[in-house]
Formats: C-alpha cells, structure tokens, sequence
C-alpha cells in the first residue's frame, strides 16, 4: 500500500475522534482554568489591537481630586457641597447627573466626634430630656440629606448607584418602588446568572426617592481579577434590577423607564435602542481606552464657575471620585488603574452607540463546530503534506481561527472563543503527527536512511512521493551509468602520505560527486580515487542519459575550482576520466541481511567500467557508449572508433563527448562533426589512403580539445605503414 494512503488512513480515523471528543468536552464545560485566563488576555489583546475609539460626545466627567478636597474639605465631602454641585450642573444645563458615590447612611450634620459627644450625653440624660434631645439630633440630621434630595428633584434627571451584599451580615435597605425592570418577558432559555446577591445597600430613603433613577454600580470580576463584564439585569428577591449605566442611557434617552422592555436570555429594549446581551444578561465593556479618554474637571473648578462656558450643556455628566485612597480602580484591556467612575462612562457610551460586546447564545455550539473543522483540517494536511507542510498548514489554520475571531469581536461585537478551538487543533495536530511519525513513517525513515548515502536530498524526497517505484532485491530497468576516475592517483600515492593523501581525495571527491547528485545521480560507491554512479533509479528519470552528459561537464568545469583548492599540496593538476554508457541492468540491494549496498550489476555496468579506461587510451575525458550517444542527439558528440573491451566478446562504438548543445550547434563543431564523420567511415572501411586524408582533413578543422584523439590516429597509421605486408 502507497505510504501517503497509508498515512491517510492512519492519521484521519484518528482525528475523526479525536474531534467529537475536544468538541463534547467544550460544551460539557470541561475547560482549565488557565485556559480561561488565557482566553480573556487573548480577548484583551484583540481590543489592544483593535486600538481605541474616540468616545462620544455625550459624555464628561466631575472628579472630586486633590485639588478639590484641598479646597473643599476633607473626605468624605459634605452632602451639602453635592446638592451645591448638582444646582450649579442644572444651571449648566447638563441633561443627566448621575454619581458614582453611594449613600448609604444618612450624613450627620454635624463632625463626626461632636455627634459621638452629643449621644453619649444623651444616654446619661433622664428619659424626657434624652427623648428632646435625640429628637432635635434627628431633625438636625436630616438637614442636609434634605438639600441634596431637593436639589436632585428639582434637577429632576439625577442617577443613583445601590449595591448588592453576598453575605447575611450586616445592614441592609430597601428600594423605593419602581426601581426594578416592570416590562420583562421570558426568553427562549432559562437564564441563570453567576451572582447571587443576599440583600440590598441602597440610598437613603430620601435621596432614594428623590433620584431620577436608581442602578446598581456592582463590580464583578471575571476569572483573571479584570471587570469585563456589566450585569444590566441582576436578578434578586424575585425581581429584575437594573445597572447604573443602563438607567443613565434611558434618562438620557428620555424613554419612560415602565416602557423599557427586558427579554430574558437576549437584551434590553430602551426605547429605539437595543442593548443586547449573552444568555447570562451580561454584556462584556467595550472600553474606548486607557484612563483620560472622556473630557474631565474638577470638581471645585465646576462649583466656582472655572469651566469653559457650555463645556456641560445637554450632557451626562458623571461624578467620582479620583483620590488617592479613596478611588476604586479597575483593570482594562488598555490600563491598570482606570477610575471606576470611567467604567461607567465607557458603560453608558456602549449603550448609545450600541456597540456592546458580547458573547452569542450559540457561542458554545459555534465553537464545537470550530474545533469539528479545524482537527479534521489539521488531520487532512498531517495526512496529505510532510511534517514541515502540515506545521505550516497548522499554523494556517490557527492564524485563520484568530484572524475570524479578531474579525468578529472588531466588527460584530461578539466575542467567540478561539483559544478553545486553536488548543484543540494544536493537540490534535501533536497526536496526529507522533502518531505518524511514531508509527506510520517508519518506512519513510528507513528508506531515507538507506538512501541518504546514494542520493540528493531532492531525491529522496521524490523517492518518497513515488515508493511504488522502489522494488528491493532487483529490479531490471535501463540505466544510464558512469564511471569516474581520478588520472595518476598512483602517483600521488607515491608523493603524498596516508593523511595528506587522504585529506586530497576527499576534498576532490566531494565536490564531483555533489554534481553528480544535483544533477539526479544515485552515488553507488566509491572506489579510492573514484566512484560509480547511475541514473533512473531507484526513482524513475526519463532524461536519465541527458542529465549523467550535463553531470560529467559539470565535472569538468568544476575541476580547475578543486585544483586551484588543492595548489599547494598537489604535485600536478589532477585530471578526471569519465565513462557513460546506457543499457539494462538489475538495481537494487546487493549483499546479506546485515550489510548490503544499493548498487546495479549488469552488462551495462561492465561496458562502462571498461569504457572507462579507454579514456587513458585516447586522452579524451568523457566517453560514451553507443546507447548514451544515441540519447544524446543535442550534445557534441563524435564517433571515435569500433572497440573490443576487456571481458567482452562483442565489439562497441566508441564516442567522445565534447560539450553541450552550445558548442554542438557552433559552426566549428559543425565542420569537425561531418569530417570526423568520414574519418570514422574511412577507418571502418580499412582504406589507409582515405583515411590518411580524413585525417588531414580533421586536423585542419579539430578543436583543441580533440588533438589527443589526433595523436591516437596519427600513430595508428604510421603503424599500419611500418607493419610488413
């Protein structure tokens, strides 16, 4: 069975499980906890990338600073400098007022050390004077908390925060009535929010009731300690309460708070806009960006009239306090310390530009399908392509998934997990490639390292793309063979010592035989000042004869770079013969179990091993035998001579190869070729005077390369001439 379809049917089986099984532990909710803080500092990064957004006009900001308690008083400010600023805002013209402050306990009118006195006087008191004086104390009490409400009322859009408790202990109070949703129908799905609340820390009873609204300013953390979430509808003691930043938007808005519609599971309807949220009724903050982003001033600059004119006209203008100490500050995506009257402004921002952030219902389902498609796609290219390509094609894939998820959160609002899938895909990548690497690459690695030694690295890849082509133990087929050899290696035997002597062959051999196998040859050995080598196996090479012709000129033009290497060692240049010849013969291992080459053995092999040595004969460097010469039509080739060869009965033409299809085409090579030609007739023919005349002919027309094989033909007639009749 072909090894890729072996892989295929290994490695995808293996994702097919894999796949339901990482989808089903998703929606079962089986996710690690580092996992998820990984997924929310990813869904941070998304925004930082994202950059920030200019926010909207609709809002600013009133901080109680330093510079304002330094004027003002101390902290906490007295509720009389409130009901101060939330005159000096109506004057102003601001549309809504909305504090970041709860007040949950009536303030004394008096410091808090002077009431403290007063009381206990009060206990040492008889009955009837302690009863005048408590009742005069709760009068005076109320003074202030009076102005602040009347203020609020007569401003008539003013937002106050209440909070929920978690616990049993400590004091509680009521809302007023109608602060809770009164429009709210049942969604598709049961909604079951994380929180919990026990109770209720809301305003005073006064300030309450004199409030244009009331929201809760809760704070909920997610799991890595950021407040990513806003919670617009908390469910408690049966009823469905507001936040803050949604009671802000709908005074603002100016829609009657009973015709505010709340779907369970989906959103909230304020008026025209809709605000919608994940199945929890929860929208993630979309925040603009780090602390300063909203126009912001000081609170005793507002009360003292030092802010341009108009700066707060027809805004919402949310107040905080910035103290050291006194300040809560929250983790964004773009800071560390954001006040948290910011947070709301970012809230309420979203809200009217109606680009919340939010997770779908469907997020779950839609991300087991994500981890579905993309381990069946990491088992498809683990299957298909090497290990480096799958690596890449993994790679892909998940830079796909971030790419759709950045995508989605930026420009829908709606914030899929990819953390989740991609970790999915990258286990399933890790299973599915030491899977078949572990066990269905062996063969691979066997084959690459059996042939590591005879071929190119390309060509082994291109053994493995085609394995059917290897049969080992004999396969017949044609090759084209060469035989290279190194000229009067004896004699540097003789000049150089063993290390020298080593140190040259080496240096000379690899550089030849790295020819030999760019240019497709399979290096069967080496044999001390030389090598053999063939083409067309073991992966099949229909130009096998071409590509051994430009290996062995390559040779040639490589050689003067080696000598020139060498210079100081050698004793001589070294020169190279080379022997090619094309016909059948058996590929394959050759030797026992535990030691064996892959070689070729044959007639062909024998013919150019001998053809090999004619090289010395006739001081040419390239032969061919009759077959390569025939595939070789393009090439500068001439017949040389019919010869007999050592261990073979029948005779063979002998031809020399020259150069490549640039010098056959020259109109020199041209000449040479068609008197060469004759010469060769004429020597065939036994016709000494003809012969003699073709060799003068060639002589006049040979190119320097050939005048050894001149020489040979010169002194082969002079023989004839002296040899008796």
């Amino acid at each position: 069975m072909p090894a890729r379809r072996r892989r295929r049917l290994g490695v995808l089986p293996l994702c097919a499980i894999l796949a339901p099984l990482f989808a089903a532990l998703h929606l079962g909710g089986a996710t690690l906890l580092p996992l998820r803080e990984l997924e929310t500092t990813v869904f941070d990064l998304q925004l930082r990338l994202r950059g920030t957004l200019p926010p909207g006009p609709e809002i600013a900001l009133v901080v109680i600073d330093e510079k304002s308690l330094a004027a003002l008083g101390r902290w906490p400010l007295s509720r009389a400098r409130y009901a101060e600023l939330v005159e000096r805002l109506r004057q102003e013209g601001a549309r809504v007022v909305a504090f970041d402050i709860l007040f949950a306990e009536p303030e004394p009118p008096l410091p808090p050390e002077v009431g403290t006195l007063l009381e206990e006087a009060a206990r040492r008191l008889d009955r009837p004077l302690r009863d005048e004086l408590a009742a005069a104390m709760q009068q005076f009490r109320g003074t202030v908390d009076a102005r602040f409400a009347a203020a609020m009322a007569a401003h008539g859009k003013v937002a106050l925060p209440f909070t929920f408790r978690f616990d049993t202990g400590g004091p509680q109070n009521t809302l007023p009535s109608g602060t809770a949703y009164a429009s709210v129908r049942a969604g598709t799905r049961e909604v079951r929010s994380p929180l919990h609340p026990t109770g209720v820390v809301a305003p005073v009873a006064p300030l309450a009731d004199a409030a244009g609204g009331l929201g809760h300013a809760l704070i909920a953390f997610d799991v890595d300690g950021a407040p990513r979430f806003d919670y617009p509808v908390l469910e408690h003691d049966l009823e469905y309460l507001p936040s803050i930043g949604v009671r802000i938007a709908q005074l603002y808005l100016g829609v009657p708070w009973e015709e505010v519609r709340v779907e369970l599971g989906r959103g909230i309807a304020i008026g025209e806009t809709y605000v919608p949220t994940d199945g929890l009724m929860r929208f993630a903050v979309n925040y603009r960006g780090p602390a300063g982003t909203y126009p912001s001033y000081p609170l005793v600059d507002v009360l003292e009239g030092r802010i341009p004119p108009g700066a707060l006209r027809d805004r919402i203008v949310l107040v905080g306090a910035n103290l050291f100490g006194a300040r809560d500050l929250v983790e964004t995506p773009f800071t560390s310390v954001l006040p948290g009257v910011e947070r709301i402004a970012n809230i309420v921002d979203s809200i009217l530009r109606g680009d919340t952030l939010r997770r779908p219902t469907g997020a779950p389902l839609v991300e087991a399908l994500a981890i579905v498609i993309g381990v069946l796609a990491v088992g498809l290219a683990v299957a298909y392509f090497s290990i480096t390509g799958s690596a890449l094609a993994a790679v892909a894939i998940l830079c796909a998934l971030f790419g759709a998820g950045h995508f989605l959160l930026v420009r829908a609002g709606l914030w899929f997990f990819v953390v989740l899938p991609g970790v999915a895909m990258s286990a399933a990548y890790l299973v599915a490639a030491l899977y078949r690497h572990l066990l269905l690459d062996r063969e691979h690695r066997s084959v690459r390292a059996a042939f590591s030694r005879y071929l190119a690295p390309k060509m082994i890849e291109r053994l493995l793309a085609q394995p059917d082509g290897l049969r080992l133990g004999g396969d017949l087929r044609e090759l084209t063979v060469m035989f290279c050899d190194l000229r009067g290696s004896t004699t540097l035997g003789e000049r150089l010592d063993p290390e020298r002597l080593t140190r040259v062959l080496n240096g000379v051999l690899t550089p030849l035989s790295d020819v030999v196998l760019e240019h497709g040859g399979t290096i069967a050995k080496f044999t001390g000042d030389g090598f053999f080598a063939f083409w067309n196996a073991p992966v099949a090479e229909p130009r096998h004869a071409e590509l051994a012709a430009r290996a062995a000129l390559a040779m040639l033009e490589t050689l003067p770079d080696v000598n020139a290497r060498f210079r100081d060692e050698l004793p001589f240049p070294l020169e190279i013969g080379v022997s090619i010849n094309t016909g059948k013969a058996v590929v394959g291992n050759f030797g026992t179990m535990r030691r064996f080459d892959y070689s070729a053995m044959g007639d062909a092999v024998n013919v150019a091993a001998r053809l090999q040595e004619e090289t010395k004969t006739w001081g040419l460097p390239i032969m061919l035998g009759p077959a390569a010469a025939e595939l070789l039509p393009g090439f500068a080739t001439l017949p040389l001579d019919i010869v007999r060869v050592r261990g073979r009965a029948q005779p063979i033409a002998l031809h020399a190869l020259l150069g490549d299809e640039t010098l056959a085409q020259s109109d020199g090579f041209v000449r040479l070729r068609a008197m060469q030609i004759d010469l060769f007739a004429a020597l065939q023919g036994g016709d000494r005077v003809h012969t003699a005349e073709a060799l003068d002919a060639v002589r006049a027309s040979a190119l320097p390369q050939f005048a050894p094989a001149l020489a040979v033909y010169a002194a082969r007639l002079e023989g004839a001439a002296t040899a008796p009749a």
